[in-house]
């Protein structure tokens, strides 16, 4: 019965059973980065979503200060297992020398381009994740300089 209820407490306090599917073939460095990864996007997603058209700075700062620490975290995944948490994307590639082949590229933008006359951008910021076969093949940050 006490173990029962130490991992009842364990699963509600950390959350660990929400990831369990996650956990599979991880390529971070601890279980725990593991964890903090997708528990802040777990935790952050909805502002994400809300930030769709990246006008309110939130994904630019969410990912400056978690997921460009995450990028391995997300390798090896299925799509299907995250996607929900980041939305739609901005701008869906799809890649595809043979039909059986399926590659495609989402990008999220993480800034307005120009920004505003305050606040200008130099710079575009963007995730793109890369997904072959419905597995995470790439994850990155690019950032381009704005003319």
């Amino acid at each position: 019965m006490l173990r029962y209820f130490l991992f009842l407490k364990l699963v509600i306090f950390t959350g660990t059973l929400a990831f369990s599917q996650l956990n599979a073939g991880d390529s971070c460095r601890t279980h725990q980065e593991s964890l903090d990864c997708f528990g802040a996007l777990t935790n952050y997603s909805k502002y994400w979503k809300q930030d769709s058209l990246a006008n309110s700075g939130f994904r630019e700062l969410f990912a400056s200060e978690y997921l460009v620490d995450c990028t391995r975290c997300f390798m090896g995944r299925k799509w299907s297992d995250v996607s929900n948490y980041f939305g739609e994307p901005n701008r869906v590639i799809k890649w595809s020398k043979y039909e059986k082949d399926e590659k495609f590229e989402f990008w999220y933008w993480l800034n307005s381009t120009g920004g505003s006359k305050d606040y200008p951008v130099h710079r575009e910021a963007r995730l793109v994740i890369t997904i072959i076969e419905g597995v995470i093949a790439s994850f990155s940050i690019v950032f381009t300089e704005c003319g």
